[in-house]
């Protein structure tokens, strides 16, 4: 019987959540900016945009875990059960994001938020990435959640019918082609440069760097020299390289074709370090109870956190000054993940393809025969 790898447990994978609540840290962070009682504009973005870091990171994350999930279904069964997979996605994404929308209604009802009619059309067709400059920040952050169902809709089926070589040459050409088109098209549509942070084919290179990882994993775990670097004691230096470079935003070119690409490759082995090695020190305090615990609410946090943290609206109220801002959105979030996310988290189990354990199992992958653990549904939800 294979030994399991490190860094696993009792069907979620270590520092996961953890790393979610990072995530979710960073976009509170940046969209607390300016908020009465908390530090002004100027003071945030002295460290650069920690909303759009924040949600990077999210993004590598989804694609290691989501191309994770596929890999070790195909491996189990010999294939991909695409229709199962929707579903779970659906249960998963669809009733916390319906209750929110819900939610921002009511509250633009009563004055508190700001909605039209084409901003909650394009939330609920997953089209925020494209809505472009708009002075309505309620709704703004959906752009995200647009990005991932996106990936959703494209990546599975090109992985399902691709062999696991071919799809790690298609993710190569991805990562090569995005950032030149980042500064590319506005050459030839200057309008674009609204779009680049937003546009799907203009970030999908962080979705498909966390899925490059999940299918070089086997890889990164027999090369020594990887190995070396990226569990050495220095490497969490990273960390301060990631920080440089999305400070660069105002060198825009040098930051679309360059900075970017570093930032999602750094990330990608940072979550890796921790993922095998969470007894690491910064790893023990991602596998905190409260880091955990966070991360947990993430999805329904970032759903919530908009409406209360964006101070672009007037009056201001107590619930959109600090700290009442944040309490109110945890509110929220806690309610719509005990009330919300919980009931049908359990019914998604119904569709997962090892019905009978919620535990990660081990898998061998097709072309490398290398053990690797089954990444559990229940660890892919995020933003």
């Amino acid at each position: 019987m294979p030994q399991r790898a490190p860094g696993y447990s009792s069907g979620r994978l270590a520092s996961l959540d953890g790393l979610r609540a990072c995530s979710i840290v960073l976009v509170l962070l940046g969209h607390l900016a300016g908020a009465r009682h908390f530090l002004s504009f100027e003071t945030i973005n002295r460290v650069g945009d920690l909303g759009n870091l924040g949600v990077r990171v999210f993004f590598v994350i989804s694609g290691f875990l989501i191309t994770g999930l596929l890999a070790a279904e195909r491996s189990k069964t010999g294939r991909v059960d695409l229709t199962a997979f929707y579903i779970r996605r659906a249960l998963r994404i669809f009733p916390a994001f319906l209750v929110f929308l819900a939610g921002a209604v009511i509250l633009s009802r009563a004055g508190f938020a700001w909605l039209d009619r084409r901003d909650f059309l394009q939330a609920v067709t997953y089209t925020f990435n494209y809505r472009g400059p708009t002075p309505n920040f309620s709704l703004r952050h959906l752009w995200s959640l647009a990005v991932e169902e996106q990936f959703y809709l494209i990546w599975p089926l090109t992985f399902a019918s691709l062999a696991v070589a071919n799809g790690r040459r298609a993710l190569g050409a991805v990562l090569m082609v995005v950032p030149i088109l980042r500064v590319a098209i506005p050459m030839v549509v200057p309008g674009y440069i609204d779009y680049i942070p937003t546009a799907f084919e203009s970030v999908c290179d962080a979705l498909a760097t966390g899925c490059l990882a999940a299918l070089l994993l086997p890889e990164l775990r027999r090369s020594a020299w990887v190995q070396r670097i990226i569990f050495s004691r220095l490497f969490p230096l990273a960390i301060a390289l990631v920080w440089v470079a999305n400070r660069q935003s105002d060198h825009p070119k040098f930051f679309w074709m360059i900075c970017i690409p570093l930032m999602n490759v750094l990330i990608a082995l940072l979550m890796i370090r921790y993922v095998e090695r969470p007894s690491l020190p910064f790893g023990r305090f991602l596998n905190t109870r409260p880091m955990v615990a966070i991360g947990t609410l993430s999805y329904s946090l970032y759903l919530w956190q908009q409406l209360f943290l964006i101070q672009f609206r007037a009056p201001v109220s107590v619930l959109q000054a600090f700290p009442g801002n944040v309490i109110a959105a945890l509110a929220c979030a806690a309610a719509s993940y005990r009330f919300v996310e919980t009931p049908f988290l359990r019914l998604k189990t119904r569709f997962e393809v090892n019905k009978k354990s919620r535990a990660s199992v081990e898998a061998r992958l097709p072309e490398s025969g290398t053990v690797v653990p089954v990444f559990t549904a229940e660890a892919s939800g995020q933003p």
